[in-house]
């Protein structure tokens, strides 16, 4: 039997004995099944991007797996490499801009979080996020913009 399957990243899988082996880790098990301690193993027998198929899903759910680890610099990383390849994944737009938003880089999630309202403005957690990014930025009057248009009723 091979090495579980876990999306398509291909990661190199140096524990549970499956040693040079290639997992393709589907996007669905990033989000339900799979448990932290597994991926967590999967994620760090990472090693760079000659383990990453180059394609834009294997970058995403590589950014998917470090996202769900709270990883942030990694997964803002990988979702940067995704956008590159294919800058139209919303998804991975808005998971960059969130990672960005925990590492405290506030002007480049601001400019996210702008561009994922302009093209979808209906997509209102944006919102809450630039209302603590202006906040961490010193801008009150922004953030209570923001704030009032996430508490606004749709």
């Amino acid at each position: 039997m091979g090495p579980p399957i876990v999306g398509k990243i291909l990661v190199v899988l140096p524990a549970k004995g499956f040693r040079h082996e290639q997992a393709h880790i589907p996007a669905d098990h990033l989000r339900r099944r799979v448990p932290k301690g597994l991926l967590r193993s999967c994620v760090d027998g990472f090693n760079g991007p000659a383990f990453v198929d180059g394609t834009e899903p294997a970058w995403y759910n590589l950014g998917t797996a470090n996202f769900k680890l709270e990883r942030w610099a990694e997964a803002a990383d990988a979702f940067a490499q995704a956008l590159a390849v294919n800058p139209d994944r919303p998804e991975g737009l808005w998971k960059r801009a969130i990672a960005l938003y925990h590492l405290e880089r506030c002007s480049e999630a601001v400019a996210l979080f702008r561009a994922i309202l302009e093209r979808n403005p209906a997509k209102r957690d944006a919102h809450y996020y630039l209302s603590g990014c202006y906040a961490k930025l010193g801008d009150a009057a922004a953030a209570a913009r923001e704030s009032a248009l996430f508490n606004a009723k749709p």
